[in-house]
């Protein structure tokens, strides 16, 4: 009776650890599926919105109609939004004679959104339909314009547009550029996204000042900035988010 008492307890520790490596093991196996889909899904969104943006450009360049007065235009547009309940979505849209019409929405999955917007806020970009304009290109072109950025004040020309795109649970992101460098891209927008920062460790501490906000990695960027500096002079001391080129 003694022998099979000791066995029997040498056996239920065996099984213990046996439950404990299982749990362990699939501890692991759920989170790096979970990281693995969130990438993906990051990676999706990131390259979809791209291509969206491209889509949208040529259909303005193809149907949109400059005029005088804004009554008198056509144009197309993108928009991005977090709205009050954390579910984020992208669209396009086109104004007319008729108003503002939504044309294609996409909604993101539950487990992505744009971490750049706070809730309730979207960002709408429209490209260009006034005739009066000032390009960098053939003057005598009048829809040459029409693949540009344009807003109530005209021509948008060295800036660029971020759009982050964040998983809710794993750690994946990816940005979207929309960059209207003048040097560059002479004005006409080019989306793209986020490249893989390489020797990330070499510029932990580059900070610079970077379209008027503080960054602590200069290297999250590709491309052509609109403003850049490492001399700068921050203009929102509490927090230093803002800053000025000296």
């Amino acid at each position: 009776m003694k022998i099979f008492k000791s066995k029997m307890a040498f056996t239920l520790v065996e099984v213990a650890i046996v439950v404990a490596l299982l749990v362990t093991v699939s501890f692991f196996s759920i989170d790096f599926l979970l990281n693995g889909a969130a990438k993906t899904a990051v990676a999706t969104v990131s390259t979809d919105i791209v291509q969206f943006f491209k889509k949208v450009q040529n259909q303005n360049k193809v149907f949109g109609i400059p005029g005088m007065s804004a009554e008198n235009q056509t144009y197309y547009g993108v928009g991005f939004t977090r709205d009050a309940d954390n579910r984020s979505y992208y669209y396009s849209f086109r104004n007319s004679l008729a108003g503002k019409e939504i044309i294609e929405t996409f909604q993101l999955a539950n487990n992505v959104y744009f971490s750049n917007l706070d809730l309730g806020e979207t960002i709408e970009l429209r490209f260009c339909a006034d005739v009066n304009y000032k390009l960098a290109i053939d003057p005598n072109a009048n829809t040459g314009g029409l693949e540009y950025l344009c807003d109530d004040a005209g021509l948008i020309c060295s800036e660029v547009f971020e759009i982050d795109v964040k998983s809710k649970f794993a750690d994946a992101f990816k940005k979207v550029f929309i960059n209207t460098s003048k040097t560059q891209y002479e004005c006409k927008p080019e989306a793209y996204v986020q490249k893989e920062i390489e020797s990330l460790e070499n510029c932990i501490l580059a900070v610079g000042c970077i379209n008027n906000i503080v960054y602590n990695n200069v290297c999250a960027f590709e491309g052509e900035i609109a403003d850049s500096c490492f001399s700068f002079t921050p203009i929102d001391a509490q927090n230093g988010e803002a800053c000025s080129c000296e």
